[in-house]
């Protein structure tokens, strides 16, 4: 307990950090963030990009930061095919293994771009109530690696369907 008093960043990890290199202007990038983390008593980083998997950043970051656990992941939005378990497959099998989070769609996500009132293409992952087999794929592809899938911005059914699927596969996994 004084630990944390004194140092409330002690032993934390932080599951959502974006960082440069990426398409978005960022304040810092990545190798100067896992720096200052590691300063500041921090266990780890979790890398993440709306555009490209962030897998080969962290076994990057890791080699020129040691002592600081470093993760990355993959958006599924369209640069990567949206929901597509081959570009799941591949984040996983980076050297390292240090490609551990699946974020469904956020920025090309049906969701978010209906609530945008924007006219563009999107990534659907249910129709008539039921999950697409593109994103049962994904979710079981999730499961056989024991990869973390964070919340998302699909409507909060479809989070819901998506949970059951995730249970389902994991269930059946282990």
């Amino acid at each position: 307990m004084a630990l944390a008093q004194e140092n409330p960043l002690a032993g934390a990890i932080d599951i959502h950090v974006h960082a440069a290199p990426d398409s978005t202007p960022r304040s810092i990038d990545a190798i100067d963030l896992a720096r200052m983390a590691k300063s500041r008593g921090m266990r780890g980083l979790v890398l993440k990009s709306h555009y490209e998997p962030t897998a080969s950043m962290a076994y990057l970051v890791r080699k020129e930061v040691p002592g600081i656990e470093v993760f990355g992941g993959i958006d599924l939005n369209l640069t990567v095919g949206g929901m597509n378990p081959s570009a799941v497959e591949h984040m996983a099998a980076i050297t390292g293994g240090y490609g551990r989070f699946v974020w469904m769609a956020t920025y090309d996500s049906e969701n978010q771009v209906r609530y945008s009132k924007e006219d563009r293409p999107f990534v659907r992952i249910a129709r008539d109530g039921q999950l697409l087999p593109e994103t049962k794929a994904v979710i079981a592809t999730i499961a056989k690696h024991n990869l973390v899938r964070p919340g998302t911005r699909a409507p909060r059914k479809t989070c819901c369907w998506c949970a059951r699927r995730r249970r389902r596969a994991f269930s059946a996994w282990w």
